[in-house]
């Protein structure tokens, strides 16, 4: 019983959870079996894989579907489905099956929408379901995240109704799946299910090419007779083997009535419940993250940039481009701020050497430079903090290796390099 309760007290010091002593218990013997692992770092790795209902005891609050307000959280949850509500599930259904030519599809008026992403969570503490909404880009959630992912939210989150309207920064995704949440709410079972269609699953010696699975593919290079290398060595603290994540196309809400056509869109598929409109999940207090912009940068190739930086012009451009390499190490200022140095490439084969804002890589890693320097580095034998660091320089940099989107680029007569004040 000691034993239980040390293990119990222990996890809950990394995770703010309380763990189910039963379960406990289950578990317990083959924690004692003998490994080279920490006992605590296999019964983090057990818990990642099991469904919150079983491991965990529920601590979400009973009235939080009725809270309409901003409020500091930082709950551990259990991502049950993961929705792109931008376009319909039957559009969705088309494109992951294969079912139609891509022609086909730019000449659909649904697909005229979704070169923007917006994602519904369906979050759970074992108990209290409620619903997260990609209220601004969240570069961890990529398709290697599979239901039953144990996901962080935290920071200070507008709460609508139940829906917490979410951000790169609120997220903090620690991994994991649990089986049978993989074989029922995967996109495509999931959108078969809801669409009433049954899935051609092939037979042993059928010939059909097998369905789409959770690993990804890797998205067609940049027409360019340059090869392109990402230095990863300097941001990765791990012997494992990294794997890259594609690139995705993400939205930035330019305003409200973008966010209220996409959930009537939920609404109309059913994926969300009709009582559910915009008016439940912003008030007449509630003022878009997004700053509304009375005129948009202009969108520049890095020549013209370079050309603007050589003449001493300040500017301030949106670009499409990738990484072609690190030029630094991932470090923190004197301030405790990160900085980090690449070198841009884009189609016309064009680079440009920058530095990554402070903003940006917080965004990318989950964590301040101070957080790094203050909590996690000095607890680093800390199983919990060891693999949060890790875990947060991994999605940096798989996020950096399949970049391929428009940047927000600033440049001022005052500083060494132009900074990429935004990733789209």
């Amino acid at each position: 019983m000691a034993e239980l309760q040390e293990l119990s007290n222990s996890f809950r010091q990394q995770t703010n959870l309380c763990l189910r002593n039963d379960w406990l218990a289950k578990i317990l013997p083959s924690l004692r079996e003998i490994s080279s692992k920490p006992q605590s770092i296999r019964l983090y790795e057990k818990w990642l894989i099991t469904h919150i209902t079983e491991s965990s005891q529920p601590f979400l609050p009973h009235d939080i579907r009725a809270i309409t307000r901003v409020f500091h959280m930082s709950y551990t949850l259990q991502l049950t489905k993961l929705l792109d509500i931008s376009t319909s599930k039957y559009q969705q259904y088309l494109k992951l099956g294969d079912k139609v030519s891509i022609s086909e599809l730019e000449t659909d008026k649904i697909s005229d929408v979704p070169t923007k992403r917006m994602y519904l969570l369906e979050l759970t503490d074992g108990n209290t379901t409620i619903y997260g909404i990609e209220y601004k880009p969240i570069h961890s959630l990529t398709p290697n995240v599979l239901p039953g992912a144990k996901i962080v939210i935290k920071g200070m989150i507008p709460v609508r109704n139940g829906f917490v309207l979410l951000e790169g920064s609120n997220v903090n995704v620690l991994g994991g799946s649990v089986e049978k949440l993989i074989e029922d709410n995967s996109i495509l079972p999931l959108l078969s299910r809801e669409l009433d269609i049954q899935l051609d699953l092939p037979g042993p010696n059928s010939s059909t090419a097998p369905l789409p699975s959770a690993t990804p593919t890797v998205p067609p290079p940049l027409t360019t007779t340059t090869t392109t290398t990402l230095s990863t060595g300097p941001i990765i603290i791990s012997d494992d083997k990294i794997v890259e994540n594609p690139s995705i196309n993400e939205m930035s809400i330019a305003n409200e009535a973008w966010l209220d056509e996409a959930i009537d869109q939920a609404v109309d598929e059913q994926l969300i419940g009709d009582d559910i409109s915009l008016s439940d999940i912003m008030d007449e207090d509630f003022e878009p993250k997004v700053e509304l912009e009375p005129s948009s940068p202009p969108t520049l190739t890095l020549r013209e940039i370079s050309h603007a930086i050589s003449q001493s012009q300040n500017c301030l451009a949106y670009t499409h481009c990738k990484v072609f390499t690190l030029i630094s190490k991932l470090d923190t200022t004197p301030a405790l701020a990160w900085q980090l140095k690449a070198k841009l490439i884009d189609r016309e084969n064009t680079k440009l050497d920058i530095r990554f804002s402070d903003q940006v890589l917080e965004k990318l890693i989950g964590f301040s430079g101070r957080e790094f320097k203050e909590v996690i580095e000095p607890n680093k034998l800390n199983p919990f903090q060891k693999l949060r660091g890790k875990n947060g320089f991994i999605s940096c940099q798989n996020t950096l290796k399949s970049l391929d989107c428009r940047l927000l680029i600033s440049y001022d007569r005052s500083a060494n390099l132009p900074i990429v004040e935004m990733i789209e």
